[in-house]
């Protein structure tokens, strides 16, 4: 993820704007319909992205911003949230081979310690559940 890309994009509120991205840049598959990407090794090609940029209409520029913005404020921390939370519940830790089982180690220790019973999924389950889809009160924002 790159957040100053995010940020950025954000930030133009006045939507008159052009991003140029790296393709290398962790936003690129996010944002790559609306910033012009580029590979920043190649000196030619950042300085033609550069060119278009500056002669780019209005009309287009606006458009491809707005594009940028929203994609951005839809896939906002919650969205990420949902998405990771999402892919823990697809991934059942028990029918992973054992030597692949993420925190095999760190299971025994917390067991042993006493800060899960031992059925870790089972435990985590509904507190994960409870999280998904939620959203901070309306006024816990401003």
């Amino acid at each position: 993820m790159n957040l100053v890309a995010k940020e950025y994009c954000a930030s133009s509120i006045e939507e008159n704007s052009v991003l140029i991205l790296s393709e290398f840049a962790g936003a690129a598959a996010q944002l790559r319909r609306g910033a012009l990407l580029v590979n920043p090794y190649d000196i030619e090609g950042v300085a033609e992205a550069i060119r278009i940029a500056f002669a780019m209409g209005d009309d287009e520029r606006r458009a491809r911003m707005r594009r940028l913005r929203r994609s951005v404020r839809r896939s906002d921390v919650f969205w990420w949230v949902d998405s990771f939370l999402a892919a823990a519940f697809a991934t059942r830790v028990d029918r992973l081979p054992h030597d692949t089982r993420p925190l095999s180690i760190l299971e025994s220790d917390y067991t042993d310690h006493g800060f899960v019973s031992g059925d870790i999924e089972s435990e985590a389950t509904p507190f994960m559940e409870g999280l998904v889809g939620r959203r901070p009160a309306a006024n816990a924002l401003n």
